[in-house]
């Protein structure tokens, strides 16, 4: 039994919960996921794993109550078990330097790229960069950039850096939770760089550090997140944490930019050269995504959520074509190419038991309602 430790309402409908699962917390990896069952006659659902702690042996996951399995759970409370949960399941997310990267997130897929979006920062913080929004700070001169270079260390100043301490303050802040073995060294290479750009003004010398930098020795990251209505859209505040830039559009214009995340995401990728573009959310939404890309050849990953029985491949019920050939997103994926994914399928797939998904949730909901009043 797992033991649920809390419970929040993020939007209408989309509940957040931390469960106990020490030996999940331990293994988790970016992209996994778990499958889990409510009591011994329940339905398996997989779930994404939001966000995991190690040293409290917990894992967060986010759902939306669309259905049977989901509005059961949505009834729990903190203190409240669970019967089974299986994970880590699923490949994790390739996480590396990419350069300029988009993070496209619809609806209750941003508890898929929470995770992402963490680590393609920490990625930054463990190969030594510091980075605001604006310049990159510094580098340690462990890094493979820095010895392409032959130079002993690396630094980007601000136009001015008066203060020492508000700039490592401000660092602090980003490198926290993350990597936290490191942020004294990274900390301490920052503050040599950053004393010694105080006594090095001269503008060929900031332009000759400048040039040691591409866009590809870093993750600069931009967040495109979109919901129907403002109230439906999540964590903005924790993607804004970690993100370069972030846009937010709804569909009735109650919030942010009126519109779609793609009337967003064709202005980046025309502004400037991406390298790696992610989506998660409704399956119109990342076919639209992995459309836009195509013709600017960037890579595109996209999550898939088919139908999923027992998460390990030997139902077969996730297939999902894949430039044409069969894959299993439980054992394969989710994460996949989206200039591969065939999405008419995937939608076909989807509708199968649409019929009796509902009728599922009517008898439940009206069994539900009879009890409470039958309680009152």
């Amino acid at each position: 039994m797992f033991k649920i430790l809390e419970k929040q309402t993020l939007a209408p409908k989309v509940e957040m919960m931390v469960i106990q699962a020490p030996y999940i917390a331990r293994h988790a990896k970016v992209g996994n996921f778990i499958v889990l069952r409510l009591n011994k006659k329940g339905e398996r659902i997989p779930l994404t794993i939001a966000d995991s702690d190690r040293d409290k042996g917990t894992i967060t996951i986010l759902f939306q109550r669309v259905g049977k399995t989901t509005e059961s759970l949505g009834m729990l409370n903190a203190g409240d078990k669970i019967q089974d949960v299986v994970g880590p399941l699923g490949h994790a997310t390739p996480i590396e330097i990419y350069g300029n990267c988009v993070l496209v997130a619809g609806g209750i897929g941003a508890a898929t790229l929470y995770p992402i979006i963490k680590a393609l920062k920490a990625i930054n913080t463990s190969h030594g960069v510091i980075k605001d929004k604006e310049n990159v700070i510094a580098r340690s001169p462990e890094t493979p950039a820095c010895r392409q270079t032959g130079r002993d260390d690396e630094a980007i100043p601000k136009d001015e850096i008066a203060l020492l301490e508000p700039a490592l303050s401000e660092k602090d802040e980003i490198l926290r939770g993350v990597y936290p073995e490191q942020k004294d060294e990274i900390l301490r290479f920052a503050q040599n760089d950053m004393r010694r750009a105080q006594n090095d003004r001269s503008e060929g010398a900031r332009n000759d550090r400048k040039m040691a930098f591409s866009e590809q020795s870093y993750n600069h990251i931009t967040v495109i997140m979109g919901a129907r209505t403002k109230e439906l859209l999540i964590w903005e505040d924790k993607f804004r944490q970690f993100a370069d830039e972030c846009f937010v559009t709804t569909d009735d214009g109650s919030y942010g930019r009126k519109g779609l995340v793609t009337d967003v995401l064709k202005e980046v990728v025309e502004s400037k050269s991406i390298a790696l573009a992610v989506a998660v959310g409704p399956v119109r939404m990342m076919k639209a995504v992995s459309e836009l890309t195509k013709p600017y050849a960037v890579k595109t990953i996209v999550s898939l959520n088919p139908l999923m029985v027992e998460g390990t491949g030997m139902c077969g019920a996730c297939r999902v074509k894949i430039a044409g050939e069969t894959r299993f997103a439980c054992i394969d994926g989710p994460e996949f190419d989206g200039h591969d994914v065939d999405f008419q399928e995937l939608e076909s797939r989807l509708r199968f038991y649409k019929e009796e998904e509902e009728q599922a949730l009517h008898l439940f909901l009206t069994r539900t309602k009879r009890q409470v009043t039958s309680n009152g």
